[in-house]
């Protein structure tokens, strides 16, 4: 497992774009297998409960229902490879692209606005021994709480930076990028699919709305953790790697399973 994040990062860091497009790729891929498998799991608990409900207390109705259940128990699950086709190229050609040009955009986005943190990106967390070492400079005739205060306001005027920046990506991605990218999603999709200009604004009216309500509920959090810990070149693949169940909700609400 090391060798292999070793490799990757060699990867990420020497080819950074075509990796991160590589990998929303297989990601995509992943999604969609995981979200025909867990409907095929749903649809064959729904056939179950449904032939439980017409049981009877007769042989002739036990018999029917338990053979019922068997032949559900079962069904064979065939993974449909043109739909998971069809949800990789989109991650290939633009989800992965999209996230990849979208973070670095944001970050000198941000800067432009609230200017760049200075080195070490984080301010630091003074430790307890050096709360208590301060108390004992305070009492000292060194010259030391003046520097010690100064640092104090340099530290606190960094944090406040950073969580304005924070905020302002949040807000950013969650009012701007994420309505056009839902958008671009169901559009793109649903051409790959063969359907027409009416039909995908049929769709983008119904689902466009609940599925970005559930996208800021679910995404605010976890982009506030990655926007304030992750490095920027790999927040793209921190959202990609937690894509692998989003994707799989995407599809899910994509291919009409509601």
């Amino acid at each position: 497992m090391r060798r292999f994040a070793r490799f990757y990062n060699h990867m990420l860091t020497r080819y950074r774009y075509p990796t991160q497009i590589a990998t929303g790729g297989v990601l995509w891929c992943s999604g969609d297998i995981l979200c025909q498998g867990l409907v095929h799991m749903a649809g064959n608990s729904d056939s179950e409960d449904d032939a439980g409900v017409g049981k009877g207390t007769d042989g002739v109705n036990s018999i029917d229902h338990q053979h019922t259940t068997i032949l559900t128990k079962n069904k064979e699950f065939l993974i449909d490879w043109n739909r998971v086709a069809r949800m990789t190229v989109y991650g290939l050609v633009f989800s992965a692209p999209a996230y990849t040009f979208w973070y670095a955009f944001l970050d000198k986005w941000s800067y432009r606005v609230f200017g760049k943190l200075p080195p070490g990106a984080h301010p630091p967390v003074p430790k307890l021994h050096g709360r208590l070492k301060s108390i004992f400079d305070r009492v000292s005739p060194s010259g030391t709480v003046s520097t010690r205060l100064l640092s104090d306001g340099q530290a606190m005027a960094t944090s406040l930076r950073m969580w304005k920046i924070i905020g302002f990506k949040l807000f950013a991605d969650c009012f701007i990028f994420d309505p056009l990218y839902l958008s671009l999603f169901f559009s793109a999709t649903g051409a790959m699919e063969g359907k027409g200009p009416m039909e995908i604004k049929a769709k983008l009216e119904r689902d466009l709305l609940p599925t970005y309500i559930i996208d800021v509920a679910v995404w605010a959090p976890i982009q506030t953790l990655n926007f304030r810990y992750i490095p920027v070149p790999y927040q793209s693949l921190v959202v990609q790697a937690c894509n692998i169940g989003w994707n799989a909700y995407l599809s899910f609400v994509q291919h009409g399973h509601h």
